[in-house]
C-alpha cells in the first residue's frame, strides 16, 4: 500500500511571535503593585475664623436688594408675592405699604414682574410708572405662557 514518499505535513503555530500570558500577566501586577505604593502627600492648612456675621451666614449683606415678585395674570388678577388681589388699587395700596416699610432698610428693591402673554399691557404700563415713583430703580420682567395668580411664587 505504499502510495508513494510520504511527505510530513508542516503545521505553523500561532504563538510564535506573541508574548506568553504569564509575562503579560506578571508586568501588569508589578506596574499595578508599584502604582500603588505612590505614597498621597498632604498639606495642614490653617484657615483664619471667621468672625464677620454676613460671611458666616448669621446677618443679610446690607447691599443685597430686596426682591419682590409681582404677577399680572390674563385673568385680570394680581400677585404680590403669595398674596393675591382682584384690583389694581389693592395691589397698589400694598405695595405702597410695602415700599414705606422696605425704604427705611435703606436696601435697593427689585421688582420682578411675572406677566402672561395673552395679559393686557394696559396694567402693566400702569404698574412700571407706579413702581418708579414709589422708588423701585429696577424692573425684571418675565413672560410666560400662562400665569395664575394663585400660584404662589413660581
Amino acid at each position: 500500500m505504499a502510495s508513494g514518499p510520504r511527505r510530513l505535513r508542516r503545521t505553523e503555530f500561532l504563538m510564535e511571535a506573541t508574548t506568553p500570558m504569564i509575562d503579560v500577566i506578571f508586568i501588569l501586577f508589578f506596574f499595578f503593585i508599584s502604582v500603588s505604593q505612590i505614597k498621597r502627600s498632604t498639606v495642614k492648612v490653617e484657615l483664619p475664623e471667621v468672625s464677620d456675621p454676613v460671611a458666616s451666614g448669621d446677618k443679610k449683606d446690607d447691599k443685597e436688594p430686596l426682591r419682590w415678585e409681582i404677577l399680572l395674570a390674563r385673568d385680570g388678577t394680581f400677585g404680590l408675592g403669595k398674596e393675591v388681589f382682584r384690583t389694581r388699587e389693592a395691589l397698589f395700596a400694598r405695595i405702597e405699604e410695602r415700599a414705606a416699610r422696605d425704604r427705611v432698610s435703606g436696601r435697593p428693591i427689585v421688582a420682578e414682574i411675572i406677566t402672561d402673554r395673552e395679559a393686557d399691557t394696559g396694567p402693566l404700563v400702569d404698574l412700571v410708572n407706579f413702581l418708579s415713583r414709589k422708588g423701585v430703580r429696577r424692573l425684571e420682567f418675565l413672560a410666560l405662557e400662562k400665569a395664575s395668580a394663585g400660584r404662589g411664587g413660581r
